[in-house]
């Protein structure tokens, strides 16, 4: 309810052309102008709320960017990323228990979503499945090339920015996935490998450590929502 009366009151503004005061800094002098989205912000004590907010606010045409710090580490498409990394990892040091495991763990992540029972069967015999056979494929070109060069060539054999693009709050992930790309373009100039960034990720959850990255606006004139901490 509460939200449905700030847009009544953000639409009334708008189309009536409300008037504001603003100071024009070139000119060293206050000016008279019609109100835009962009001279509006709402603060809410959480950010629980923000994605029924965008939709909310989409649904009624009204412009809006979310100031907000975005978690990475606890987010389904980088664990399923990592999932992928460690696999490729695994594969590269025959190191069985944990290609069986993140085997599954990407399986069933969206990168393929496959359900429960199908990975079941594939399990007995998935050392001879297709899915497994293109992961090897994948681990021997990796194991010969540096870190971000490697990480190139999953994300284009797994076309994982297309399947990410597809997921509901698309510009959420993708702000985390150029955040992670940025981290291990980083990380390969300093010469690391795939495997020293399976293990900064195991070490960052093992201390229950967290990695934030600011989205970024969408618009230049739209309405800003973020919580009040963050005022």
């Amino acid at each position: 309810i509460s939200a449905l009366m700030i847009i009544k009151d953000i639409k009334d503004k708008i189309a009536n052309k409300y008037q504001i005061v603003t100071y024009n800094k070139k000119k060293d002098q206050l000016e008279q102008r019609d109100i835009k989205y962009s001279d509006f912000a709402i603060l809410a004590p959480t950010s629980t709320w923000f994605d029924s907010f965008r939709e909310l606010f989409g649904k009624f045409g009204i412009p809006l960017n979310i100031d907000k710090d975005l978690q990475i580490n606890e987010d389904i498409v980088i664990k399923s990323v990592c999932s992928l990394f460690k696999l490729i990892v695994a594969i590269i040091n025959k190191n069985e228990e944990s290609i069986r495991f993140n085997f599954v763990a990407v399986l069933r992540s969206f990168l393929y979503s496959y359900d429960d029972q199908k990975i079941y069967d594939l399990m007995d015999d998935f050392k001879n499945s297709n899915e497994f056979k293109s992961f090897i494929d994948l681990a021997y070109k990796v194991n010969y090339l540096n870190l971000i060069d490697g990480v190139d060539l999953i994300y284009k054999e797994i076309d994982l920015v297309n399947k990410v693009t597809l997921l509901g709050n698309g510009l959420n992930y993708l702000a985390k996935l150029n955040f992670l790309y940025e981290r291990i373009t980083l990380m390969s100039n300093f010469n690391f490998s795939l495997e020293d960034l399976v293990e900064y990720f195991e070490y960052i959850d093992s201390y229950d450590l967290k990695l934030e990255v600011k989205i970024k606006a969408d618009s230049n004139n739209a309405v800003k929502l973020q919580t009040i901490h963050k005022s």
